[in-house]
């Protein structure tokens, strides 16, 4: 990962108290902010619930995707959680590219983003009244440059026996979140990915014609963020054609990330064969 554009400075820790139950919890951050909320009025033993970060940045800032492209760090997040609890992976919105001066690429978020990330109850965990889930944060922002900063949020949730109540308060934001993650593929939609010498060929067959297609490695360091992905309309999808990086060195057997088609997010894990004529 290339991280020679962040400005090496001491990270900026900042707090934030948790509020009363269920209520969400705000923290600064480098040029933002980030909220903590949870889906439901409670946790509960061996049920899920989730929690959405949501920040909100200054006009020109981005934080990062999973893969960030040729610069920066996707935000790291330590939990503590009540006792019998953990964290799963998070759900990662669909990204923007992000074009840079001097011939990079980011792929990540502007203006606002929620991540979504769920809590898993166990058998272990046991009824309070209060629990405290507590978060620290570590982010990079980049705009012209790029600054690394800490913030620790934290929420007051009851752990109850009964299964988790839905929060009227949270459910329009939850709604939104989950409206911009990527999608399965369709039934019916086929991906086939061949490897030539110097590129990677993505045909897609979705039932119809588009040129309207982009594709957001899930890997770093397979293809080149910075390069066009020329798009050839077939009868009943399409083509993409995805430059390798220099710094892929050894053949990949799948490629991973998420495909957008007609402003949509749709995820995408396909075998990797050689190109015909080879």
């Amino acid at each position: 990962m290339n991280l020679t554009r962040i400005v090496l400075a001491a990270s900026l820790t900042l707090s934030a108290s948790a509020y009363a139950a269920t209520a969400p919890a705000t923290a600064p951050m480098p040029h933002g902010t980030v909220t903590l909320i949870s889906e439901t009025t409670s946790l509960a033993p061996q049920h899920e619930t989730w929690l959405g970060l949501h920040f909100t940045l200054e006009p020109g800032w981005h934080t990062y995707w999973t893969n960030p492209g040729d610069s920066g760090t996707p935000p790291h997040l330590t939990w503590k959680l009540p006792a019998g609890f953990e964290a799963g992976a998070i759900s990662w919105p669909l990204p923007e590219r992000l074009p840079l001066a001097g011939g990079l690429t980011d792929y990540g978020y502007q203006k606002d983003v929620t991540l979504l990330v769920p809590i898993k109850g166990g058998t272990t965990a046991s009824p309070a009244s209060s629990a405290e889930v507590d978060l620290q944060i570590s982010i990079v922002v980049c705009r012209d440059l790029c600054i690394p900063g800490k913030a620790q949020v934290a929420l007051a949730l009851p752990v109850r026996a009964a299964p988790p109540a839905p929060s009227s308060a949270s459910a329009a934001l939850f709604a939104s979140a989950r409206s911009r993650l990527p999608q399965p593929l369709p039934a019916g939609w086929t991906v086939r990915v061949s490897d030539s010498k110097n590129d990677f060929l993505l045909a897609a067959d979705i039932g119809k014609q588009t040129s309207q297609a982009f594709f957001f490695p899930q890997d770093e360091s397979q293809i080149a963020n910075s390069a066009s992905q020329p798009v050839e309309a077939s009868p009943k999808g399409f083509r993409l054609r995805l430059k390798k990086s220099d710094e892929l060195l050894k053949p990949i057997a799948r490629l991973r990330g998420v495909l957008q088609v007609d402003g949509k997010g749709y995820l995408v894990d396909a075998p990797v064969t050689p190109a015909t004529g080879r």
